[in-house]
């Protein structure tokens, strides 16, 4: 069985192919960090916390019984704009970035799960009669109304944390908001218009891949 170091390395590989440049190392460390400092806690029916975006995508993807590598390339989008964040702002990479990170991970895995569940329903309700990419466009727009009002409703709550901070100097709050609020944002936009297009390239790239043999 494939480890997650070994999903993660074949996925960085993949993403510097098409020259996009990251910290990869930085936020390696970041998640041996949360692997080191809170891997060994359980939770009430004994099962261990996930410390790892790419082990999230593959539990996901496992119960959604989808393929786990558009939503592993869409939560470290995810994780990258956090990490932008912080980068920008000069935050201390900490605590606060390990917290921002899993929260957002979390946030955007359920925004995909549920196009992802529109997505099997669709499979299952359509069948053959229609491609893939259309089964993605019907899932996207039946939960758009969804996401966004999700979207809108946590980014002014949080919004509202980021002024208070700033009225207020508490830069221990403005740490976590902020960061908190772009990755909101970007995990609104990955969960909509990247992990189901991105599922559907790599099911039409297969495919042809089929196809070619």
């Amino acid at each position: 069985m494939v480890t997650v170091e070994e999903r993660y390395e074949h996925l960085e590989k993949t993403i510097r192919g098409y020259n996009i440049s990251a910290d990869f190392e930085q936020i390696r460390s970041a998640y041996a960090y949360a692997r080191e400092h809170h891997g060994a806690q359980l939770r009430r029916d004994g099962t261990p916390y996930i410390t790892h975006p790419i082990q999230v995508a593959q539990i996901v993807a496992e119960e959604l019984r989808l393929d786990s590598e558009s939503i592993e390339a869409a939560l470290l989008h995810d994780v990258m704009y956090v990490f932008a964040a912080f980068v920008l702002f000069r935050f201390p990479i900490g605590d606060s970035f390990i917290a921002v990170a899993l929260t957002i991970l979390g946030y955007s895995i359920n925004a995909t799960i549920v196009v992802y569940d529109r997505i099997r329903e669709n499979k299952r309700l359509l069948g053959s009669k229609v491609t893939v990419d259309e089964v993605v466009n019907v899932s996207i727009n039946q939960s758009l109304t969804r996401s966004i009002n999700t979207t809108v409703s946590t980014v002014i709550a949080m919004g509202t944390v980021c002024v208070i901070s700033v009225i207020y100097h508490v830069e221990s709050i403005l740490v976590f908001s902020l960061p908190m609020l772009i990755g909101m944002v970007a995990g609104a936009y990955s969960s909509v218009c990247l992990a189901g297009p991105l599922w559907a390239t790599w099911q039409n790239y297969k495919a042809a891949q089929n196809k070619q043999k």
